[in-house]
């Protein structure tokens, strides 16, 4: 991504203020796949119509912050990054769509810690854990976690492939491999 700041005393940046020949030479001497003008607000019109026609996106300085202050707490993938650069001109709504995702995904796997941190406890405690005994934790309970949720992260683990957990009998389990081992399958 070839990035070009800009700056206004109007807080607007215009259409003139940009080179879009410039821009195209050093993406393609740079061998990027896109162009992103940063700057505090863009004015409409042209600049709009510019941008799409150059491939360019519009990044206002605001959504810049938003991206790293987020990106710094729950890094995006590459994948996620790439799909909002493929769009051109104002790339702010794609932003709040991007941290909102991060942040449902954040919650999840929050979700998904605090379950697998109770299922041990109470395993360490009982020697197994059940459905019951983790939807009655206070944590899960404080977090608003679902006994459906729980069942979806119990079923999750049980899959073959990933054999997370082993069913004693009806509804009691044991972790089978350890938490760390767990985050790395998950990455």
């Amino acid at each position: 991504v070839t990035v070009d700041g800009k700056t206004s005393k109007s807080g607007k940046i215009i259409d003139r203020q940009i080179d879009w020949f410039s821009l195209r030479d050093h993406k393609d001497k740079n061998k990027a796949d896109f162009i992103v003008v940063v700057g505090p607000d863009f004015s409409g019109g042209n600049l709009e119509k510019r941008a799409e026609e150059n491939n360019v996106s519009l990044l206002k300085t605001e959504g810049l912050v938003k991206l790293v202050e987020v990106h710094s707490q729950f890094p995006f993938t590459l994948k996620e990054l790439k799909d909002l650069f493929i769009g051109n001109g104002d790339i702010s709504t794609q932003i709040d769509d991007l941290v909102a995702q991060s942040s449902t995904r954040r919650n999840l796997l929050e979700h998904f810690r605090v379950i697998l941190e109770e299922m041990q406890s109470v395993q360490d405690r009982l020697g197994y854990f059940t459905r019951d005994s983790l939807a009655a934790r206070k944590k899960l309970e404080e977090l608003q976690i679902e006994p459906k949720d729980i069942d979806y992260i119990i079923n999750l683990l049980n899959l073959p492939f990933i054999n997370g957990i082993e069913e004693l009998t009806e509804n009691k389990y044991i972790l089978t491999i350890g938490i760390k081992d767990i985050a790395n399958i998950f990455r």
